[in-house]
């Protein structure tokens, strides 16, 4: 595992914690040297706006606008969508930054809740619901 990360966000919706989540994790695979990435999104609107020329709604500007810096600089970067059902991990991770302070937490090591996240995905397990967290 790469690592990971999780950003308490405190009161917002669902797109601008889209938004924060693909920024950080371009800051995050970026700053470890990777240049060959794929980000998958649970969230078509911001697929769509990422891939668009538009600015997005005005709420989520000034991050659309980070994340385009970051996606302009030497590396490859493909933007996908993935249903939510196949971001288990990712979701376990946005509900670690529920259990800590302002901020972001980056993870050097798999947390306990996402190894057993990964395993029912080494062993084909597909539906999260079978394993209790």
């Amino acid at each position: 595992m790469l690592g990971g990360f999780s950003r308490h966000l405190g009161w917002c919706n669902a797109y601008l914690a889209e938004l924060w989540g693909f920024l950080d994790g371009l800051k995050f695979t970026y700053e470890r040297g990777h240049k060959k990435i794929e980000l998958h999104i649970d969230s078509n609107v911001v697929v769509e706006t990422l891939h668009s020329a538009r600015d997005g709604i005005v709420v989520g500007w000034r991050i659309i606008q980070e994340i385009r810096r970051l996606l302009a600089l030497d590396w490859d970067v493909k933007i996908c969508h993935s249903y939510r059902e196949a971001s288990a991990c990712v979701d376990a991770l946005a509900n670690l930054g529920c259990d800590h302070g302002p901020g972001l937490g980056v993870y050097e090591q798999c947390t306990p809740r996402v190894s057993l996240l990964l395993l029912a995905d080494v062993t084909g397990i597909t539906t999260p619901k079978t394993i209790s967290l």
